[in-house]
């Protein structure tokens, strides 16, 4: 923000110091007569600007509230999720290659345990099994429990896995029996509030919890678990949006490789900033350009409540692990007629102060004139020189000053 206002004001002290300098190079010039017309036509001015700029510097309004023009937030579900059309870090399947914390759902959960359960069993026998049985009594559903075997035969080709019953007694040896059972499932809802009444609406926003395969051998057992937590409106958004059609959803995820969930977050919350910038500087009568302090924050989001639900992934792989993150955020016609009301407030006040700055940059530079004509004329010329280095001097000091504190 410094460099933008220096930059703005800059030019006009330039301008400023350039005037000063021929008025004084026209002053010592110029006759008896010459100077009194000179010295009219500056303090006139002057004395009017030191006036306006004392009236207005002891008037400070409070802004007003503005009823800017609401931008619409979202226009269809498509441009909601466009941001994962063509994201590698977002296309199907990337769950099947690396192991994940959580996994977006149970059916994904239950092939990525059968992937991983490979290490669990190389350690209970001490080499490959030459068959798996699956129980078939399992509280995961039969489509969820076809998808851990397809995840077992993508590590053991060529074994014989299929589902049945244990059979008594102590099983061959290189064969081991797995059960999977889900547990600590839990539901997850978003609480969504009206302004205009008490009244409130609970949407479900997506189920949580844990898978457990236990490895049955000859030796004992030996158990893995993996988890999973899905969000419905990252992955099923038209679904998730009818059941809270009152509401402007937006969805908003990471897109470039990040080694930690801090970097993955702010990644998606750029995205989340960006977008809802143009709609609040739309809203807030921008020009073509803004005060920093009018744009919109990370801290703006979370404070003012349109962050609603959030998701975080680690993908691990060969050479490391990898983060993704998501947002959900609420961008409902009342939160942004307030957050572009508060940042409307915000312009005023800066564009206020910087033209307070402008006049009180004009008014020093005449106010120096007319103190120079005054010395000047006290001493009959004879340190007219001085005089104007001095004020010259004078103009560019008050000048930093003012555009320092301003």
């Amino acid at each position: 923000m410094a460099i933008r206002f220096i930059s703005m004001f800059l030019p006009v002290l330039l301008v400023g110091l350039a005037v000063l300098a021929i008025l004084i190079t026209a002053l010592r010039k110029a006759g008896p007569v010459g100077r009194g017309i000179i010295l009219l036509v500056i303090l006139l001015p002057g004395l009017l600007m030191v006036g306006l700029f004392y009236q207005r510097s002891q008037w400070r309004p409070v802004p007003e509230y503005v009823e800017s023009p609401l931008v619409s937030a979202m226009e269809g579900s498509a441009q909601s999720t466009d941001s994962m059309a063509g994201n590698l870090f977002w296309q199907d399947g990337l769950e099947e290659e690396f192991a994940a914390e959580p996994y977006s759902s149970i059916r994904c959960a239950a092939y990525g345990l059968g992937r991983q359960l490979h290490e669990t069993i190389e350690d209970a026998l001490g080499q490959s099994p030459s068959e798996i049985l699956i129980l078939e009594k399992s509280s995961l559903s039969k489509s969820d429990l076809n998808e851990f075997r397809n995840g077992l035969k993508s590590q053991y080709e060529g074994v014989n896995i299929y589902f049945g019953q244990r059979p008594a007694g102590e099983l061959p040896a290189g064969m081991i029996c797995v059960a999977v059972n889900s547990s600590e499932e839990t539901k997850h809802e978003i609480t969504l509030s009206f302004s205009k009444s008490d009244l409130t609406q609970m949407v479900p926003a997506g189920t949580g919890g844990k898978l457990e395969a236990a490895v049955e051998t000859g030796k004992g057992k030996y158990y893995k678990g993996v988890s999973f937590d899905y969000r419905p409106w990252l992955w099923d958004y038209d679904a998730f949006c009818s059941q809270a059609a009152r509401a402007s959803w937006l969805v908003f995820v990471s897109d470039e490789t990040a080694t930690d969930r801090d970097q993955a977050r702010d990644q998606a919350l750029a995205k989340a900033v960006e977008k809802l910038s143009n709609q609040v500087q739309a809203g807030s009568g921008g020009r073509g350009w803004s005060p920093a302090a009018s744009l919109l924050t990370k801290e703006d989001l979370r404070q003012r409540g349109f962050v609603t639900d959030e998701f975080s992934q680690k993908l691990q792989g060969m050479a490391g692990p990898i983060w993704r993150y998501a947002i959900l955020l609420n961008a409902s016609p009342e939160r942004m007629q307030s957050l572009i009301s508060a940042k409307t407030q915000v312009i005023r006040h800066q564009r206020y102060t910087w033209a307070r700055s402008i006049l009180s940059l004009g008014g020093m530079i005449l106010l120096v004139c007319v103190v120079y004509v005054f010395a000047n004329a006290a001493t009959k010329g004879y340190y007219s020189t001085v005089l104007a280095v001095t004020a010259i001097a004078a103009a560019v000091l008050l000048g930093l000053v003012i555009v320092s504190f301003a």
